[in-house]
């Protein structure tokens, strides 16, 4: 589903475009449930790493050009260069310059460098995966054992092809997919909404996009007709998409106060203080 593949995509780069700040709490508040207070003290320290490591390789990149360096660094690494390395072996990740293309394909920014974000996605993609079978009902499909090389999922040979309602996508983008959904499990009111929202919302999509690449690649009768037919699907679907997101953002947002609570017991006080902006006297309860 093509529009779906790009909202996500278009989602994650202008996640990577945050500080790292950011990109911590929004992984964090994502996982709360499932992360423990040492996940959240590694987290927090790969953070640090990643700052260091990018700051490090900026301000070496512009002197070595003798040029000035900017107000904000870009908030990635290339995959080749040492900070990279350091900043993996310091965390016990032992990926090799000429492995990591492969390992975090689709999981970086634009440039194809790392990003802190994809990185925190690559080392708890089980527990995403996880969440994202369980979504769908889905048993965890027998080639899923570690979930490396994303670049080469899909291919039936390697038992990674993921087809879901017809449609073959990467684990890379099921991964992200999933990163920016609310977790399943916590609320069965909001489970059976969400499960019934995509039931409602995937047809119509489908149908949507299919035009979208009838309009795009035919002309005359084919395209006329294609065009008056997404008129009136778009409105249709705009409705009902409407309908069903009123009805379910209420726990969505009752969801994320629990998120961002739970997040906060596994912090100390002076961390939830700063990064989860929660004020000192409720960081102290």
């Amino acid at each position: 589903m093509r529009g779906g593949i790009e909202k996500v995509e278009a989602q994650f780069l202008e996640l990577c475009a945050k500080d790292f700040d950011e990109q911590a709490k929004f992984f964090m508040t994502r996982l709360s449930f499932s992360l423990d207070e040492d996940a959240v003290k590694t987290i927090l320290k790969a953070k640090e790493s990643f700052k260091d490591a990018n700051y490090m390789y900026w301000t070496n990149r512009t002197a070595n050009r003798g040029e000035k360096p900017p107000e904000v660094f870009p908030y990635t690494l290339p995959m080749s260069s040492t900070q990279t390395t350091q900043f993996l072996v310091g965390l016990d990740v032992h990926i090799s310059h000429v492995d990591r293309p492969e390992h975090f394909e689709d999981l970086t920014d634009e440039k194809g460098r790392l990003t802190f974000i994809g990185f925190l996605v690559y080392q708890y993609r089980k527990k995403l995966m996880k969440s994202y079978f369980r979504r769908r009902k889905k048993r965890w499909p027998k080639g899923f054992k570690d979930l490396r090389g994303f670049s080469d999922v899909g291919t039936s040979e390697k038992g990674y092809e993921l087809n879901y309602k017809g449609e073959r996508k990467t684990v890379a983008y099921c991964l992200k997919d999933e990163l920016f959904k609310p977790p399943v499990g916590k609320d069965g009111v909001l489970d059976a909404g969400l499960y019934e929202f995509e039931k409602i919302m995937e047809p119509r999509l489908r149908q949507i996009y299919d035009l979208v690449d009838v309009i795009e690649t035919e002309s005359g009768v084919k395209k006329v007709k294609a065009e008056n037919e997404l008129s009136a699907i778009e409105e249709s679907y705009a409705q009902a998409y409407l309908e069903s997101q009123v009805k379910i953002q209420v726990y969505i947002d009752k969801l994320y106060s629990l998120q961002v609570a739970r997040l906060a017991e596994l912090m100390d006080k002076a961390q939830a203080v700063q990064l989860l902006q929660i004020p000192r006297s409720k960081a102290a309860e």
